[in-house]
């Protein structure tokens, strides 16, 4: 008796942009929302899920983007709506549909660490020899 050759395992394909939009309708009814985001020629999506914090919110995006600003805000063009990062990430529900939302940028990039202070010199008395 001749056994079959194995069989390969199928590749999986990435999801068909049906699936996708599908996944995306689902994460939106919720508490989590995809929102499109355009930065130099590049449109992206991204998730934001109600209770993420805004640092988190910040990396995913400068990761994606190759942002090295800090970022603060997101502002949609169109419908001159600009929205800080800790509301965008208490309150997803209050992206709106439509064209995609720009970066609000901090105009430098954030210092790595405050100097510190020189140390407290006490006044010499009034009248004292320097």
């Amino acid at each position: 008796s001749s056994e079959p050759p194995p069989r390969e395992a199928p590749l999986r394909s990435l999801p068909s942009r049906s699936r996708a939009r599908g996944a995306m309708a689902a994460a939106q009814e919720s508490s989590s929302r995809f929102i499109r985001i355009f930065h130099n020629g590049i449109y992206g999506d991204v998730a934001v899920c109600e209770g993420m914090s805004p640092q988190e919110l910040a990396a995913v995006v400068q990761a994606c983007f190759g942002v090295q600003v800090p970022l603060i805000g997101l502002f949609q063009r169109a419908t001159h709506v600009a929205l800080p990062l800790t509301l965008v990430c208490r309150a997803p529900s209050m992206l709106r549909e439509g064209p995609a939302y720009e970066l609000l940028l901090a105009s430098e990039p954030a210092p790595a660490a405050p100097p510190a202070p020189p140390p407290y010199t006490p006044p010499a008395p009034v009248g004292a020899a320097p």
